[in-house]
């Protein structure tokens, strides 16, 4: 909300929204809010004994039903999002809101596919991948709903030499090209000074993007 209602931005970037790995988060809070949800289901019978186990562990309600406890996690991403969204568009009603994602849905638990479908993001960054050093990678595919998709290429994990054919990736006129892991151009050994100026011939050759 502060830097929205006081930095003259055209837009927010979220650059990571989900979780680590796929072992968070079993704090008390969201292990909590968990067995809330769940007991609804449940018999009287298993409420018992999964609340005798809870006492002990905070993975009792996740084990019993894991599937849904990464349900739960998934629509805690979101929801998050969605308060994202309703916060800034109350200061600025025009202002696009993007968001990165960072890996396997069922490590991070991020759902660009809900995020577009229910507008909650107005363009979804995706990772773009080297096909090949000397061929364009293939275009991601669009995501149903309204979001714009952005590739991401990360930098630092990116071999130099994929670095044209990723940079060519053909792009729509209303897309941007999110570079992530800027720390790899910082320096001024042979192979970050290539990775320069290979980003640099990319950039200036592609059209103004």
């Amino acid at each position: 909300r502060e830097v929205v209602s006081r930095s003259d931005i055209e837009g927010l970037h979220l650059d990571a929204t989900g979780f680590p790995d796929a072992d968070a988060d079993y704090g008390p809070a969201p292990t909590d809010a968990f067995r809330r949800d769940l007991q609804r289901t449940l018999s009287a019978a298993d409420r018992l004994r999964l609340d005798e186990e809870h006492a002990v562990s905070p993975t009792a309600y996740p084990q019993h039903a894991p599937e849904a406890w990464d349900a739960f996690r998934r629509a805690r991403v979101t929801g998050l999002l969605m308060r994202i969204r309703s916060t800034i568009r109350a200061q600025r009603p025009t202002l696009l809101l993007s968001a990165a994602t960072r890996g396997p849905a069922a490590v991070t638990f991020e759902d660009p596919r809900s995020w577009s479908e229910l507008s909650i993001v107005d363009a979804v960054a995706l990772p773009l991948l080297p096909a090949s050093t000397d061929q364009p990678s293939p275009g991601i595919p669009p995501l149903p709903g309204t979001a714009l998709v952005w590739p991401l290429i990360d930098l630092a994990r990116t071999p130099s030499e994929a670095l044209p054919a990723l940079l060519r990736h053909p792009s729509p006129a209303d897309a941007a090209i999110i570079l992530d892991g800027a720390g790899a151009l910082a320096g001024d050994d042979a192979d970050t000074l290539t990775r320069q100026q290979r980003v640099r011939d990319a950039f200036r050759g592609g059209g103004g993007r």
